[in-house]
């Protein structure tokens, strides 16, 4: 395992799924080292996601940058980015779904803070582990 590294990559499909694009890659070169040791093996989790906004597909994967002495660093992260989602390829799961355009959340942003949300955080830092584009 000391040769090997976890990537992070995203694929997109215009047609529902019976074809997918070449993947391209968000992360690259994860050292497994910087991956927590369960009774299962070495996790990263499982936490992956996308979110749509403004035309825009916007991933979520966790990213494991390495760790400081015997203190991991691992963290949720989404591209700043994103990549481009064609509108007219919606699939909606019900027939009175709509699209609300220029919808805008009624809740300002929430900052990063503990996992108890009782002390404010300082956003993470992405080191060196995001490919640049």
């Amino acid at each position: 395992t000391s040769t090997c590294s976890l990537n992070a990559a995203i694929a997109t499909s215009q047609d529902g799924g019976t074809s997918w694009s070449s993947p391209t890659t968000i992360v690259s070169g994860m050292s497994l080292s910087s991956l927590p040791n369960t009774s299962s093996g070495l996790m990263v989790g499982d936490y992956f996601a996308n979110v749509f906004s403004n035309g825009k597909a916007l991933p979520i994967f966790a990213l494991a940058n390495l760790p400081t002495g015997t203190t991991l660093d691992q963290a949720i992260y989404a591209t700043t980015t994103g990549f481009n989602a064609i509108a007219a390829n919606r699939i909606f799961v019900s027939r009175t779904l709509q699209a609300i355009p220029n919808a805008k959340s009624d809740h300002p942003p929430s900052g990063y803070f503990d996992l108890d949300r009782e002390h404010p955080q300082h956003p993470p830092q992405l080191r060196k582990m995001l490919k640049r584009k």
